[in-house]
């Protein structure tokens, strides 16, 4: 069944069983306090979210090297994939609540060639009509816990923790079965973030419009090598990698529309994005260690990664 259809079922699903667990948009812009008062909210849904592709750069080229591309990282363009998350939130003292929020979401694409002359690259070199087949995954996992603070009907504020679990691998199999290497990286960050989330419509209206930014200031441990197997056996040969520890920004946006079909129930849907900025990436490492990957000792090659699409789900409190 097509990506499209799947997250068709999952929504009409989530209508016929408003109880269930609690999986929502990777954006909470579900209108929370345009319910009349509810103590406990939920959010269920799913999200169609498409990676950014890769900023360029020659990770297989001829050799001896000239700066001819026999395959460049701006060639991996990723699908739209769908996405879960989940939200709950507990109200109290009228204007105050607390909410957690989890979001996961992975992205895969894969590329296959032939070289059309002598290779060099993934740390390999080798003579032409060399087979490569290559697959590039990305995962995001999600976790936030948010003090939210309602001024007014329309305008709420937010501040909490966030964890972001990013890895990043493209991996490279020569001719099937004679050699494979994988760049695997990781990225773990944490921050205290703060947000705001504007309600355009008074609560009164069925209708709803929801528009909410976030911003964090990560502590950002990332790391990751490539790993060398040799044979059909996968036997490791060996490895250069490391790791850093630095500073990065991230930020995520998004509207919702949203219709109240009952009492404190809304569904909608909607658009959001999510920037995260300086992580390490498999692609930009293995481009940068195109003629030398003991380069990787030393240095973990850092870029953008955009994830971004539409969202629809089920509000519900009580």
């Amino acid at each position: 069944m097509p990506k499209i259809g799947i997250a068709a079922v999952l929504f009409a699903g989530s209508l016929l069983a408003t109880a269930g667990p609690a999986h929502s948009q990777a954006i909470d812009n579900s209108g929370k306090y345009n319910f009349n008062g509810p103590t406990v909210y939920a959010s269920v849904g799913g999200v169609v979210f498409e990676r950014s592709r890769p900023s360029g750069g020659i990770i297989v080229g001829n050799n001896p090297f000239t700066g001819t591309s026999f395959l460049s990282a701006s060639q991996y363009n990723f699908p739209k994939e769908l996405g879960i998350d989940g939200t709950v939130g507990v109200r109290f003292l009228g204007s105050e609540a607390i909410e957690a929020r989890f979001i996961n979401f992975e992205s895969r694409t894969s590329l296959s060639f032939r070289t059309p002359g002598g290779f060099i690259g993934t740390g390999f070199t080798g003579p032409a009509n060399t087979l490569f087949d290559t697959r590039y995954d990305t995962r995001l996992m999600s976790w936030e816990v948010n003090w939210r603070h309602q001024f007014f009907d329309h305008l709420s504020v937010l501040a909490g923790v966030r964890q972001i679990t990013l890895t990043d691998d493209l991996v490279s199999q020569l001719n099937t079965t004679v050699a494979n290497r994988t760049y695997n990286y990781t990225n773990r960050m944490l921050c205290v973030q703060d947000a705001a989330e504007w309600a355009v419509l008074p609560k009164s209206s069925p209708f709803q419009i929801n528009v909410i930014g976030k911003v964090g200031r990560f502590d950002l441990h990332s790391f990751g090598a490539i790993r060398e197997f040799q044979g059909a056996s996968q036997t490791f040969i060996g490895s250069f990698g490391t790791s850093i520890n630095d500073h990065v920004y991230a930020s995520e946006a998004g509207v919702s529309v949203g219709y109240r079909i009952v009492d404190n129930v809304v569904i909608r849907a909607g658009y959001q994005a999510l920037w995260l900025n300086n992580v390490g990436l498999a692609s930009n490492n293995a481009a940068s260690s195109l003629l030398n990957p003991s380069l990787l000792n030393t240095n973990v090659y850092r870029d953008r990664l955009v994830l971004q699409g539409i969202n629809f789900g089920l509000s519900i409190g009580m």
